[in-house]
């Protein structure tokens, strides 16, 4: 055979062994190895209807008594603002008892219908009868004076941003309690007017910018404590009502605006000292609440219960259905977030202190009941009301906005009193108060039940049977999950996905955790290689042994090819002798 030919022949063996052993060894590995794990999208969890936002309504004027969480221990005289940065009225000190041995130094918010308790790093020491307000021109709840443990105070202090911090003025007015204060905005600083120092001072101070200034006015109200003063945008200024001085308990109304006091001279509710009092913006007037009036004559005196607005430069007393105990020395604020007046602690005949609260401004109250009683919450006018808690709303329509607890739905709804549903369940009807019961379920995932290949079409959940593609609808927990045997196939593993989690491993028979829509994949594939001594040699399988032989085989066929080719004998090397002339041999001798 031509040598050039021989060489091809041997290259083409190599490639064909090459191509045969490769083969064999991956046709090995593939009976070993399980499939190949496709992508898998499985659909997202369920998920709650989602309702709208409730709209925008008008208050209606009306108290309310609310039960929220987390409610304050019970004061009275604590000292109540709103603090329009941070969204919440700001609670600080006040007595828990009658004795008051040691006066409150605990800070608390309320927001979004709940009390809760501040533990700022700096807090003032325990007080009763300070004197507290919004300074809108420092941007900080202002707190003066008072009267501590150890006796009446005159320091400062602003509290913004969760902290308190004090304040060290140059001048300030001198110790007091009782007194009032609070900010106007249309001249850009706090008002402190009188307080209870034996019946002095009687003075006016101003406060903006970290200061102190005292002004000297020849017009002013009578020297006196225990007054109720606040801003009213109808002046714009401040209206000063009732208290005690010149002599004994007073009825008499000032404003202050510009810098002066002004007597109205205008009748309304009867003498008496420590009311509660605040502006509401959303009715355009002043709402006076109880007080006292406690002389020799009449010991131990009278303790109101009526409420009076301010308005127009008139007082009218008001007619309610339902009222807050009679009290005095509580406070009353407004609550610009939730667009009512909230009113708290204070004594009376009822009890002393109380540590009820409640709201001026609006209409209705609307109760909430959850089953499970753990489970889930209802959402009225951006009040968060779980179970067994009520909340204050405007009379109106409401989006119904509920929150179930994990891994629950919503089931049904009902509603009773003066609170109805409409047939589509997305709204709220408040005319009068009511209740609103609200029922969970566990929820239920969609679960994908796929098996490779289609020859083994079971798998089995809690010893039920699930055929391949089939689609089933559980409940959230922890299942059993059995791979049967597959006659012709060998389990080869588990694929979840989404909200499927294997929890005793991954083997023919665990158990897996759901908590959303996902899929299970059973994989099956052919039963591994023979494991007799016929099937193996050494321990090593006989089709490997068989792909590496070929293999080497194919290796020395060439290396013979190329070691031959390099032995191939080339043309004779040419003569080095120079070239004679033939000469002829000589005929035999005859």
């Amino acid at each position: 055979m031509p040598t050039r030919r021989r060489g091809s022949v041997l290259l083409a063996v190599f490639v064909v062994a090459v191509f045969i052993g490769t083969a064999i060894a991956v046709s090995s590995s593939i009976h070993r190895a399980a499939a190949p794990a496709p992508s898998l999208s499985p659909p997202g969890p369920s998920s709650v209807p989602v309702r709208g936002a409730a709209p925008a309504l008008a208050p209606v004027s009306g108290w309310t008594n609310v039960q929220p969480p987390g409610p304050p221990p019970g004061l009275f005289y604590p000292n109540l603002a709103y603090d329009p940065v941070d969204h919440y009225l700001l609670l600080f000190g006040g007595c828990g008892s009658v004795t008051c041995g040691t006066p409150s130094s605990q800070t608390c918010e309320y927001q979004g219908g709940t009390w809760t308790q501040l533990f700022p790093s700096v807090s003032p020491p325990g007080r009763e009868e300070a004197m507290m307000t919004w300074d809108g021109t420092d941007g900080y709840v202002l707190l003066f004076g008072g009267r501590g443990a150890a006796g009446t105070l005159s320091d400062t202090w602003a509290f913004s941003g969760g902290n308190w911090a004090p304040i060290s003025p140059t001048a300030s007015p001198p110790a007091r309690s009782y007194g009032t204060l609070a900010y106007d905005p249309a001249d850009g600083y706090s008002v402190l007017f009188g307080g209870f120092t034996c019946f002095t001072p009687c003075d006016t101070w101003t406060y903006a910018h970290g200061a102190w200034t005292h002004l000297n006015l020849s017009t002013a109200p009578v020297e006196r404590y225990g007054a109720s003063m606040t801003y009213s945008s109808e002046i714009p200024g401040l209206v000063l009502y009732g208290g005690v001085g010149g002599g004994g308990y007073l009825s008499d109304t000032w404003t202050f605006h510009a810098g002066a006091w002004t007597d109205t001279g205008t009748s309304g509710p009867p003498q008496r000292s420590d009311a509660q009092m605040a502006y509401d913006p959303a009715l355009s007037a002043v709402i006076l609440f109880g007080g006292d009036y406690v002389t020799l004559s009449n010991f131990p005196g009278v303790t109101y219960q009526d409420t009076w607005e301010y308005q127009g430069g008139a007082w009218t007393q008001l007619t309610e259905h339902t009222s807050p105990g009679a009290r005095f020395e509580g406070n009353l604020a407004y609550d610009g977030e939730a667009g009512s007046l909230v009113l708290t602690g204070g004594c009376g005949p009822s009890g002393c202190p109380y540590s009820d609260t409640w709201v001026y401004g609006i209409g209705a109250t609307v109760s909430v009941t959850t089953s499970p009683i753990s489970c889930g919450s209802i959402t009225l006018a951006g009040t968060v009301v779980p179970n067994g808690h009520t909340v204050a709303v405007s009379e109106g329509v409401y989006a119904l906005n509920t929150t179930a607890c994990s891994h629950h739905i919503l089931n049904s709804v009902s509603a009773g009193g003066g609170v109805t549903i409409d047939p589509s369940e997305t709204w709220l009807n408040v005319s009068a108060p009511g209740s609103v019961t609200l029922q969970f379920v566990i929820a239920s995932y969609s679960v994908s039940f796929l098996v490779t290949p289609y020859a083994c079409t079971v798998v089995s959940v809690n010893s039920t049977a699930e055929a391949n593609n089939a689609t089933a609808l559980l409940p959230y927990g922890s299942y059993n999950l059995t791979a049967p045997a597959c006659t012709g196939w060998a389990f080869r593993g588990w694929i979840v996905a989404g909200g499927v989690n294997l929890t005793s491993g991954n083997r023919s028979t665990t158990t897996f955790a759901l908590t959303g829509n996902g899929t299970v994949w059973a994989v099956y594939g052919p039963p591994p290689p023979s494991t007799s001594s016929s099937g193996t040699l050494g321990g090593v399988p006989v089709l490997d042994l068989v792909a590496l032989g070929l293999l080497a085989a194919a290796a020395v066929i060439l290396a013979v090819g190329i070691l031959t080719r390099r032995r191939r004998p080339g043309p004779p090397p040419p003569s080095l002798t120079p070239p004679y002339p033939e000469v002829p041999e000589e005929p035999p001798a005859g």
